[in-house]
């Protein structure tokens, strides 16, 4: 295609449905880069390369795409993508005589979650609506069509966009318009459905009051920035893009979802008062319709809190609905439940109503025969395995300095750690979510029947003190962990020790791996062996406070810049998002770990001045929890008021050290102990592994000291 002529005449099987009304404001240059596009996305080509002659920034790249999502029906309205700039040399023989390296300037737009059989299938879409309009009869207007297919489609709309000006008698010349017909079809849908979204447009901007009046949108035709005026409505009325929870009073964002994963997580945490909010007019059921899944969708809008006692039971609701779903369709391997749930998944698609079609009912059947797969685990014993931060670099970590024997004592190597994660699996072991062992009903703490495939064991995993203190960051240990672009957990090795005062050091710079410490390496095993985790569930991430959060000091802000402290709080949530993304959970180790802890002599107040610290400077950054895990493994009677005040202040799973893993429920509160599998127990107490899990004597890291 050498014009941009040539590009718009080859022919795809999108262009016939497509519009060309936004095609038709780019130059010669970039109609061909929008050609191309189509082409790429029809046949399922996710990477572009654009010489910058065509475009003059990735930017306006971007943009081309964006132009070819509001043309098309058949483009994907949810796309992932990347996009930035390139340069290539090549070879390039001159008069075969000599060669030179010639240069290549462009840009690259990479698709992450496009397949062509999308594009297949919204064609299928598009003959079936074909089919619709063809029948319709051919005597009436183009108002009265409009109106006919409003009314029998209305339950499936996410929104409606329409010109102002219709012809009103079939076979009317244009100029015999009726200049305000969308305005009457904008009341009609109204005065059904107030919260039905309309988008009017119209060259006429008298129309914009009237509008507005009815509560729809309105854009010029003429505007030079109807495309951002187009993509901000659609992103945010038709529930295309994130979903973005606010505070209802301050209109201030609380959280986001971009996908099910993360919707998930955003309902099971956001605060009452957004929850209710958002699921009181269906925001979140039309968002789900967007992204075509109907029987979900038509699930949740069928219930509101009228349905339920409390908003925690509707919470409940909503979130084992969506985790159910997300495992039964595949959505990814993060989605933790138990078999109890698939109870609810099979309700779920059983009510999906005038939605249930052949594949619906296929999955139904699916559902069915995985519940009667699993079997209930009768084994008695819920089995908790706990480390700290592993060494990684074990000649700084051993090399005879004070903290060496601490070290040998107290922490696992790299090398150990994943000799363990084999073992483990052989012996039966599948990781197990803790909060999904046990529930609140009517505030008392209930053990759940736990459904497992036949012949595995229950196992947590946890990790104490991830803060990686002062006294590790010269000792072969991560400095901080950090998210890649692809949302996974990484550590941060390496770099320089920076001093800041008052006792408070951080690392500048260092390089990102994925090999540094417990979570990103049993993060990598379970994608191999996804069979290892039930449902994605991974482990618990213990963290203290007085030293800030995964290595960032948020708790000594005053000693950084304005630029530094934010940048230390947003890393602080991103690394929490991300790991409760990917099927961590997040528990709270104190914020002193001091000890009078260990000593059990800690005051009210002192708990009190401790634990309000945490809530107050910790929570808000890594999300509410209700998992204690006990600073030196203490462990209180049940009827200690210090007990009574981490219950009573939501932490009512609480996990000690006790190398018999005891698991029950008293009144309000779960107690599971945990055993440590580090240098101390391996060397001195290998029984305490062996009669459990394996002998550790084979995989003790040679490094270690005599």
């Amino acid at each position: 295609m050498s014009s941009a002529a040539e590009a718009a005449a080859f022919p795809t099987s999108g262009s016939q449905y497509r519009s060309s009304l936004h095609y038709n404001t780019l130059t010669e240059g970039e109609q061909q880069v929008y050609r191309a596009l189509e082409y790429a996305m029809e046949t399922g080509q996710t990477n572009v390369l654009v010489d910058d002659l065509l475009v003059d920034s990735y930017e306006r790249l971007e943009e081309i795409l964006y132009y070819l999502a509001y043309d098309s029906p058949l483009l994907e309205q949810n796309l992932r993508y990347e996009v930035g700039d390139f340069t290539i040399y090549h070879d390039v023989e001159v008069l075969d005589v000599f060669t030179r390296s010639a240069e290549f300037d462009g840009y690259y737009l990479v698709v992450n979650n496009f397949d062509s059989q999308w594009w297949d299938k919204k064609q299928l879409a598009i003959d079936e609506a074909k089919k619709v309009v063809d029948g319709l009869d051919k005597n009436l207007s183009d108002i009265a069509k409009a109106e006919q297919l409003y009314r029998r489609y209305k339950k499936n709309l996410l929104g409606v966009i329409s010109d102002v000006g219709f012809i009103v008698k079939p076979n009317d010349a244009p100029e015999n318009e009726k200049l305000d017909a969308g305005i009457d079809l904008c009341r009609l849908i109204k005065e059904d459905n107030p919260l039905m979204p309309v988008l009017l447009q119209s060259s006429q901007t008298d129309f914009r009051e009237v509008a507005h009046a009815l509560g729809a949108g309105f854009i010029a035709k003429n505007s030079k920035t109807l495309h951002g005026e187009l993509r901000d409505f659609i992103a945010r009325e038709f529930a295309f893009g994130d979903f973005i929870f606010k505070n209802p009073d301050s209109g201030i964002e609380v959280g986001r979802a971009k996908d099910l994963r993360e919707m998930q997580e955003m309902i099971a945490t956001i605060p009452d008062d957004a929850f209710e909010y958002h699921t009181s007019q269906n925001p979140l059921s039309k968002w789900l319709y967007s992204r075509g899944l109907f029987p979900l969708a038509a699930a949740i809008r069928q219930y509101d809190s009228s349905h339920f006692r409390t908003i925690e039971e509707h919470r409940r609701s909503i979130v084992g609905a969506i985790r159910d779903y997300r495992t039964l369709l595949g959505q990814g391997v993060i989605a933790r439940f138990d078999a109890s749930t698939y109870t609810d998944a099979i309700a779920l698609l059983e009510n999906c109503g005038e939605l249930m079609n052949t594949e619906t009912a296929a999955l139904l059947q699916d559902v069915k025969k995985a519940k009667e797969s699993l079997v209930k685990y009768e084994g008695g014993q819920y089995y908790h395995i706990f480390f700290h931060s592993l060494a990684a670099d074990t000649a700084l970590t051993f090399d005879g300095d004070r903290e060496e024997a601490g070290y040998d004592d107290f922490m696992t190597t790299v090398s150990e750690f994943k000799a363990m994660l084999p073992l483990l699996q052989e012996a039966g072991f599948i990781l197990y979510d803790i909060t999904d062992m046990v529930e609140q009903v009517d505030g008392k703490a209930v053990l759940k029947d736990i459904y497992l495939p036949a012949g595995k064991k229950p196992l947590v995993l946890s990790i104490d003190d991830v803060n990686y203190y002062n006294y590790m960051l010269d000792d072969g240990f991560a400095s901080r962990l950090d998210v890649d672009d692809q949302g996974n957990v990484v550590t941060i090795m390496g770099g320089t020790i920076i001093d800041h005062g008052e006792k408070v050091l951080t690392v500048e710079g260092g390089e990102p791996t994925y090999d540094g410490d417990v979570m990103p390496i049993l993060d990598a095993y379970v994608k191999e062996h996804p069979e290892f985790s039930w449902q994605g569930a991974k482990g618990i991430v213990a963290i203290t406070g007085y030293a800030g959060a995964f290595g960032y000091r948020i708790t000594d802000l005053h000693l950084f810049d304005e630029q530094t402290q934010q940048w230390m709080l947003d890393k602080t949530k991103e690394v929490a998002q991300a790991l409760r993304n990917t099927g961590w959970q997040i528990a709270c180790h104190s914020y002193t770990h001091n000890q009078y802890w260990n000593k059990k002599t800690i005051t009210m107040e002192q708990e009190e001045y401790d634990i309000g610290r945490w809530l107050g400077e910790i929570a808000p950054y890594v999300g509410d929890t209700n998992i204690f895990i006990s600073p030196f493994g203490v462990s209180f009677d049940g009827d200690d008021q210090r007990f009574r005040y981490l219950v009573d202040h939501g932490f009512w799973i609480y996990c000690p050290v006790d190398s018999y893993q005891p698991c029950y429920v008293r009144e309000d509160y779960m107690i599971q102990g945990r055993i440590n599998l580090d240098g101390l127990t391996m060397k001195r107490y290998p029984e305490r592994i062996s009669r459990h899990f394996f002998d550790p004597t084979p995989i003790i890291d040679p490094a270690r000291p005599d």
